[in-house]
């Protein structure tokens, strides 16, 4: 198989113009009907399975120590996970040690998450390489492995009754992880989270020693029963 790398490129930047594309929302309608008028193009017809959801929209987050009133930079909210009240929600710090962990309750949760490194082999086939004879590595790192396995963590600290959640990204660089809008796969945590760069974790520590609460803020609304649907052939 032969890659044409204009014409890869000049999809990835369609793609990229449509935006993050999470369920439900303007650019989630624009990515399905950029399929169907390509699946039609192809001679096909397509069948639409419209249905309802309740979502969350998170539209801005801030952290901040609030004894000390000092930003704590972020890097955007975590989807799906929560919204608060115009003053957020306030508790000390407590990193996260186990899904058993009682101390949790009332606290703001810091948990690390690694970006990893697995075998290619556990997320993709191999069809073909571009450009040809050179050598594709056997391990690679795909930040959705991380975040999506800290999903449980996430449960467990609201479980316990945590009152918010800081994810914190180690081994990324920073300009991949701002904005990350990462994981996707999930439904509705229930409580409001946001990720960090690990350049934030000393700030955090020192919370946490100084028993300096921080304060957790994320504006948004909930809408119900709004429609999206999916398209096949």
């Amino acid at each position: 198989m032969t890659l044409d790398m204009n014409v890869m490129a000049f999809w990835q930047n369609k793609l990229k113009a449509i935006g993050p594309r999470l369920t439900a929302t303007d650019s989630h309608a624009k990515f399905i009907e950029l399929l169907q008028d390509e699946i039609k193009n192809l001679g096909f017809n397509t069948i639409e399975f419209p249905f309802k959801i309740n979502r969350c929209l998170q539209s801005s987050c801030s952290l901040e120590n609030d004894s000390t009133k000092e930003k704590i930079p972020n890097l955007g909210p975590v989807p799906y996970s929560g919204i608060t009240k115009e003053m957020g929600v306030k508790g000390e710090i407590r990193f996260f040690q186990s899904k058993h962990d009682v101390k949790i309750k009332g606290k703001v949760v810091v948990i690390k998450v690694k970006n990893f490194t697995i075998p290619k082999l556990l997320l993709m086939h191999q069809v073909a390489k571009y450009p040809r004879h050179t050598h594709i590595g056997f391990s690679i790192r795909h930040p959705l492995v991380a975040a999506t396995l800290t999903l449980g963590k996430i449960q467990a600290a609201k479980d316990n009754g945590a009152v918010g959640v800081i994810l914190v990204w180690e081994h990324i660089s920073e300009d991949l992880a701002n904005r990350e809008v990462l994981p996707f796969t999930n439904s509705y945590l229930g409580i409001p989270s946001v990720w960090v760069y690990q350049t934030q974790l000393e700030a955090l520590k020192r919370c946490r020693d100084r028993k300096e609460p921080v304060r957790l803020t994320l504006t948004g609304q909930y809408e119900t029963n709004v429609t999206t649907l999916d398209c096949i052939i």
